[in-house]
Parts: C-alpha cells; structure tokens; sequence
C-alpha cells in the first residue's frame, strides 16, 4: 500500500510539471507570433512605400506643388493597402512616410504605436 501511494504522488508531479510545461509553450508561442507579425509588417512595408513614392513623383511638376503628388500617393497608398502619413520633397526625391497596422492578438492592445510600423519610401522626381 505505501508504494501505491508513492505512485500516485509521482503521477501528480508529472502532471503538474506538463501543465506547466503546456503554459509555458503557450505563452512563448503568443509572444513570439506578437513579435513577428510586427517585424513581418515592417519588412513588407518597404515595397509599398517605394511605390507610393514613386507613384508621387511620376506626376510631378513642380517640387513646390505637393498637391498633385499628394493625390496620386492617396490613390498608390489605397492600391498597397497602406496609410500615407506624410509626403514632402527632399532635393530631387520625393520622400513619403507609410504605416499598416500589424496583425497581432494583444500587443494592439497595448501600444498600438509599436504594432503600427512606418517606413519611408523615396523616388527621384527629376528626369
């Protein structure tokens, strides 16, 4: 009978070390799919910030006259499914700024500053 008991206390230590074990796992899966889905949105906003930059300069005039540039990069940014936050002009280049919210399950949440990444994009106006 004493070894019978000793027994079922090992089962319980082995159950409960797997729980935790099954927590544990749970937890670093979370945050690791939090992590990388904002590194994911960050790698894949240099593209559509590129076209959008260039979208801009390819109507250009003047680098005065933002306001033609402004709309096409509008219509580039609803294209590529990114937010325009700023469009200026910076010697020969148009330089816009772009944002897209990452996906993530809690960390939105939270700061929605750092699952919001931007990145800016840059396209000669000059010929």
């Amino acid at each position: 009978m004493r070894h019978r008991m000793h027994t079922d206390e090992a089962g319980e230590v082995i159950s409960r070390w797997l729980i935790q074990l099954v927590v544990f796992m749970a937890v670093i899966a979370l945050v690791g799919y939090e992590f990388l889905s904002v590194a994911f949105t960050w790698f894949a906003l240099d593209d559509p910030a590129r076209e959008v930059a260039t979208a801009a300069a390819n109507v250009m005039s003047d680098p005065d006259d933002l306001a033609e540039g402004e709309e096409a990069a509008l219509a580039a940014a609803e294209r590529e499914d990114v937010e325009l936050v700023s469009i200026g002009v910076d010697g020969d280049f148009v330089t816009v700024t772009v944002q897209r919210a990452a996906n993530t399950l809690l960390l939105h949440r939270v700061s929605e500053d750092f699952t919001t990444p931007s990145v800016d994009g840059r396209a000669r106006w000059r010929q």
